[in-house]
């Protein structure tokens, strides 16, 4: 089972990886161990161990214990898990996956989305560096929350081309 904590405000990012999983099949517990689940988001004032902290917003601390930590690039942070593996996202230039040709409409928002370095998933596939195609529609989430949405769905094996059925 792999542990999962998102900090957010108004948990979008969360909602939507969950709806993600439960269209894709794939079971998930919130809160407490099922043993037939694959993933359990744990509430991130729980001081147990992760295996994935998303922080779009800064907490602290953000969880006890090594992980793959999932950070915003574009916002300022004191502290993260420093024994983590840091994959960014962001606006900022040098975040791991970052958005060019941003295309904002009244229906939705476009963008190519762009794997810079190539990063593991929590499954052991290397995914290499790329670009992939992106619309959010109008409301649902914003470019950067998109992006960490995105950055969670590439962690967990969603293919770059299960993105367009997502939104």
């Amino acid at each position: 089972m792999i542990t999962v904590s998102i900090a957010e405000k108004e948990n979008r990012i969360s909602n939507l990886m969950k709806q993600m999983l439960l269209e894709k099949g794939i079971s998930f517990s919130e809160g407490f161990p099922k043993a037939e689940s694959e993933y359990l988001f744990l509430p991130l004032n729980e001081m147990k161990r992760r295996d994935v902290v998303l922080l779009d917003q800064p907490v602290s601390p953000p969880c006890a214990g090594e992980c793959v930590t999932v950070l915003n690039a574009d916002k300022r942070f004191s502290s993260w898990p420093h024994h983590s593996l840091l994959i960014t996202y962001g606006l900022n230039p040098l975040s791991t996956v970052t958005a060019s040709s941003i295309c904002t409409e009244e229906e939705e928002t476009s963008f190519f989305c762009c794997l810079q370095r190539s990063i593991v998933t929590l499954k052991g596939n290397l995914l290499d560096p790329q670009e992939f195609s992106v619309s959010v529609p109008a409301g649902e989430l914003d470019i950067c929350e998109a992006l960490g949405f995105v950055t969670l769905g590439l962690l967990f094996s969603v293919k770059p081309e299960e993105f367009k059925e997502v939104f």
